[in-house]
């Protein structure tokens, strides 16, 4: 059986940002879905070590409309990209991941060296939502968000933290979005 994609990018910084990022080519007319469903959504949380493989089937098993983690999702990517624009979020979103934040967490154990959760599966969703939304809330509530950045690549729109020395970081991938603007500029050159 081929392996799955995996439905994380892998390039945010921070674990909001992995969830922003679930939609490819976001600011395109027609983004690239990533969260099909809820079966997608415990994928991208068993990827992020939020859901542990032992519970995935178990998850997945239930019956759960996406609806509110997509509206999360888009509440976030919009402050995101509104701060690394450099402009205000709308209250709106501010206030749609407040809401998410104040879901009470699921059972915390100690597994393996490291926090780990268990979700009860008829409360899954509003607790990892918490999860994910509080994570939003620290990260705009840090210094860490002014170094949130938006891919330079058009149509692009993945979120990430700009680690870098100095802050040059213009993409969301040197090996995607940085190549094809590469390739792009050095086909206008051999034209122009």
């Amino acid at each position: 059986m081929a392996e799955q994609a995996r439905v994380s990018a892998g390039i945010g910084g921070s674990l909001a940002l992995e969830f922003a990022n679930t939609a490819g080519w976001h600011l395109a007319q027609q983004p690239v879905e990533r969260l099909g469903g809820w079966r997608d959504l415990v994928r991208w949380a068993v990827e992020l070590k939020l859901v542990q493989p032992d519970q995935m089937d178990d998850l997945s098993g239930a019956a759960v409309e996406i609806g509110p983690a997509l509206d999360l999702r888009e509440a976030i990517f919009r402050i995101g990209v509104a701060v690394g624009r450099g402009n205000a979020p709308q209250e709106s979103d501010l206030n749609a991941v407040m809401a998410q934040a104040s879901a009470p967490p699921p059972s915390a154990i100690w597994s393996g060296g490291s926090l780990s959760w268990r979700f009860q599966r008829q409360s899954a969703l509003p607790q990892l939502l918490g999860i994910v939304a509080r994570d939003a809330v620290a990260l705009l509530a840090s210094d860490r968000a002014t170094r949130l950045r938006l891919c330079a690549g058009s149509d692009c729109g993945w979120l990430f933290l700009d680690e870098s020395r100095g802050k040059p970081r213009r993409w969301c991938s040197m090996s995607d979005c940085g190549n094809r603007s590469k390739a792009r500029r050095a086909y206008a050159r051999r034209k122009g």
